[in-house]
C-alpha cells in the first residue's frame, strides 16, 4: 500500500547502506529507518544526504516494524523505507564501536545457544571463548547442515579484532570473505584482489603469491575432485570384495563337483545331456551367491538403520540399490560358477562312475 519503494537490508549490512540508498534517493529525499537502525548505524544514517525519520518499532516480536507507526510517518516526500530483515539475528550486532575497542562481545548460532542456555535468553550473558569472557548480545536466525553436512548453527562470531588481539595474538587476517556484484564477475574481482595483496605485500613480479584466492567454483571443482576419488576407491574395495566372493563362490562348487563325480556320471548314464548337467551347476551357483547377497542386503539395511538412529543420521533404503545388489548377486554366480558347471558337464560317465 506504500508509494514508496521497500528495500529490506540485513543488521549486518550496515557498511553497504549508504550505498545501496544513495544510489536510490535524491536530495530532499526522506528515507525512514527503525529505531534500531537509526540507534546502530548514526554515520551512515546522517550520509544518507535526505531526511531520514526514524520510526518506533515493537521490540517484543523482535523489532518487527509497526505498520500504524509506518504509515502515519509515511509523507509524499518519502521516497525509501528500510525494513528489517526476516533473517538478522536476535538481538543488536556488532557497532564500529565495539571493532575500534576489540570489544569482549560475541553473536552465537543456534547450536550453541542451546547447548549453553537452552530455552534461557543469551542476550547479555557471558561466555567464555578460549580463555577470553565475551558477552553476548545477539544470536543467529537458525540455517541448519550446509551442503557438506556441517552445522552451520554450531558458530560464535566475535569482532576481528577481538579474535586477533585477544585470542590469537596476531595483527594480521588470516582469511578475509568478500562477494562479487554478480556470478560474471567473480574472475575479475579475484584477480583485482590479487594485484592488490600484491601490492601490499610489497612482491615482485618474479615472486610469487604468498597468499591464497579461493572462489566457489574452485571449491567446488575440489569437492567433485574428492566425491570422483571416493566413488572410485569405493568401487575398487566393491570390486576385490566381488573377485574374493566369486572365487569363494568358484572353490565351493568345484569342491561340489568332485564330491559328486559319481552322481554326475549316474545321470549322464542314464541320459541327461551336457547343457542340463550345466544349467544345474550354474543354477547351484546363482543360488549360492544370491543367498549372500540376500544376507549382506540385510546386514546393510539394519546397520544403517541402527547407525542412523545412534548418531541422527536420516538413512534411506533405495529399492533401486537392493535391485543392483541382487543383479551383481545373479552375474557373480553365472561368471564364477561357469567353469565348475562345464567342468562337470564335460565328465566321462565311464570314468565317472568309477570314481571313489
Amino acid at each position: 500500500d506504500y508509494a514508496p519503494d521497500e528495500v529490506t537490508v540485513s543488521c549486518g549490512a550496515k557498511h553497504t547502506l549508504y550505498n545501496i540508498v544513495m544510489a536510490l534517493v535524491n536530495p530532499g529525499d526522506e528515507v525512514l529507518i527503525p529505531s534500531p537502525f537509526w540507534v546502530s548505524y548514526p554515520e551512515q544514517v546522517r550520509l544518507l544526504g535526505g531526511a531520514p525519520v526514524p520510526v518506533a518499532t515493537d521490540e517484543s516480536s523482535g523489532f518487527d516494524l509497526d505498520p500504524a507507526l509506518l504509515r502515519r510517518a509515511v509523507t509524499a516526500r518519502t521516497k525509501i523505507i528500510i525494513l528489517d530483515s526476516p533473517g538478522n539475528p536476535t538481538g543488536a550486532v556488532f557497532s564500529q564501536d565495539d571493532v575500534d575497542r576489540a570489544a569482549d562481545v560475541c553473536v552465537i548460532g543456534r547450536t550453541v545457544r542451546d547447548q549453553l542456555f537452552g530455552a534461557d535468553d543469551p542476550i547479555g550473558k557471558v561466555i567464555r571463548v578460549r580463555n577470553l569472557p565475551c558477552r553476548v548480545v545477539a544470536t543467529l536466525q537458525p540455517k541448519g547442515l550446509s551442503v557438506s553436512g556441517q552445522d552451520q548453527d554450531d558458530t560464535v562470531i566475535l569482532p576481528y579484532t577481538t579474535a586477533m588481539k585477544k585470542i590469537k595474538g596476531i595483527t594480521w587476517l588470516d582469511d578475509i570473505l568478500c562477494s562479487a556484484v554478480s556470478p560474471g564477475v567473480v574472475k575479475l574481482a579475484g584477480q583485482e584482489a590479487a594485484a592488490l595483496l600484491r601490492d601490499r605485500h610489497h612482491l615482485r613480479p618474479e615472486e610469487d603469491d604468498d597468499f591464497n584466492i579461493r572462489n566457489p567454483e574452485d571449491i567446488i571443482k575440489a569437492q567433485l575432485e574428492a566425491s570422483r576419488t571416493m566413488t572410485i576407491l569405493l568401487v575398487a574395495i566393491a570390486s576385490i570384495s566381488l573377485v574374493v566372493g566369486g572365487i569363494g563362490i568358484m572353490n565351493v562348487m568345484l569342491v561340489s563337483v568332485t564330491e559328486r563325480t559319481r552322481e554326475i556320471g549316474l545321470r549322464v548314464a542314464v541320459g541327461a545331456r551336457k547343457h542340463a548337467i550345466q544349467l544345474q551347476f550354474l543354477g547351484e551357483s546363482v543360488m549360492l551367491s544370491l543367498v549372500g547377497g540376500a544376507a549382506g542386503v540385510l546386514v546393510g539395511v539394519v546397520a544403517s538403520f541402527f547407525v542412523g538412529r545412534t548418531l541422527s543420521w536420516p538413512m534411506q533404503t533405495s529399492l533401486e540399490g537392493v535391485v543392483i545388489a541382487a543383479t551383481f548377486s545373479i552375474a557373480v554366480g553365472v561368471f564364477f560358477g561357469y567353469y565348475p558347471a562345464r567342468k562337470a558337464s564335460l565328465l566321462d560317465p565311464v570314468e565317472a562312475l568309477r570314481y571313489e
